[in-house]
């Protein structure tokens, strides 16, 4: 499918996107609106899907004006402290919150705001927020949520002083050991992601394509060794958590080299196929490497409480 999106921003600046897109950013063919709001900085298209003959994303479409506010409210977060109990006002067709972990300058923060109905998919494909290319990169599967309400919806950040339910694990000192059924999983799909490297492999590819793709077959390498490392860890242990973000490095790194790749591969099926395969798996990854996000932090503040000595160098 063809992309073809004529964006205004928010200091009204208009520009162009035109690319390859996958079924996440063009369902079906046809026109549809794409918007994402963080307070601050707002970008809204004008997007055509198409998949007939002679370049249709060629196509000229109008810049459309930023919308006014629509009455719905969603949070917003502040990069510079990580909270998120900001507001920020939905304009137009947003009827959609959302959050997501971005990584910037090698920092990790959180982002949050408003957007239309697909942002939550367009920015799980393409690892940006749409068309907010300079905000950071996309981590994990953003969260979203449909509202009609003027208050902003329940946030993962909370500014109360409840004590979080986490305080009862920390005083733990069981010693807990990785889910043979996770690691098996993240293996098993990184065994898929080989054998289709395999078949790409067998393909005419072009000089810089092969290049990246060399490069994505490094990383896919890499990862294997990396996870078969963290089987022979405990959970708590100290090295766990900056293996576990090396994973994620790695799957954000390897979906950056494939979505350098994808755009040339206009008109060649059967490797744009092959390459769909690839990033559906990426998704699957992040997923379980989101869970075991949740699942590993309690266990490691536990380890650092009672093990000072030993934490992270």
């Amino acid at each position: 499918m063809c992309l073809n999106a004529f964006i205004t921003e928010t200091d009204g600046t208009e520009r162009i996107y035109r690319d390859c897109a996958g079924p996440a950013v063009c369902p079906t063919t046809g026109t549809q609106t794409i918007a994402a709001n963080l307070g601050g900085i707002h970008t809204v298209a004008n997007a055509d899907c198409c998949d007939d003959e002679n370049e249709c994303n060629l196509r000229t479409l109008s810049f459309p004006a930023i919308p006014a506010v629509n009455g719905i409210q969603c949070n917003g977060c502040d990069p510079s402290t990580d909270q998120c109990d900001a507001v920020v006002s939905c304009r137009g067709e947003e009827d959609t919150c959302f959050q997501s972990q971005i990584l910037k300058d090698r920092r990790q923060i959180s982002v949050a705001g408003c957007g239309t109905s697909n942002v939550c998919d367009i920015a799980n494909d393409i690892r940006n927020l749409p068309f907010m290319e300079e905000v950071g990169t996309v981590i994990f599967t953003p969260t979203c949520w449909f509202t009609t309400t003027t208050t902003p919806a329940p946030t993962t950040t909370t500014t109360t002083t409840t004590p979080e339910p986490t305080i009862t694990v920390t005083e733990s000192t069981t010693v807990y050991t990785p889910s043979p059924e996770l690691l098996a999983q993240i293996k098993a799909l990184l065994q898929e992601l080989q054998q289709l490297s395999a078949k790409i492999n067998l393909e005419p590819l072009q000089q810089h394509q092969l290049v990246l793709f060399n490069l994505h077959l490094q990383l896919l390498e890499y990862h294997q060794q990396l996870v078969l490392q963290q089987e022979e860890l405990p959970i708590d242990h100290h090295d766990q958590l900056s293996m576990f973000y090396q994973q994620c490095m790695l799957v954000n790194h390897q979906q950056q080299l494939l979505h350098q790749i994808h755009p040339s591969l206009c008109g060649q099926q059967h490797l744009l196929q092959l390459f769909k395969q690839q990033q559906l798996i990426f998704h699957q990854l992040q997923g379980l490497l989101h869970g075991h996000h949740h699942h590993l932090l309690p266990h490691y503040y536990s380890y650092l409480l009672h093990h000072p000595a030993t934490s992270v160098q």
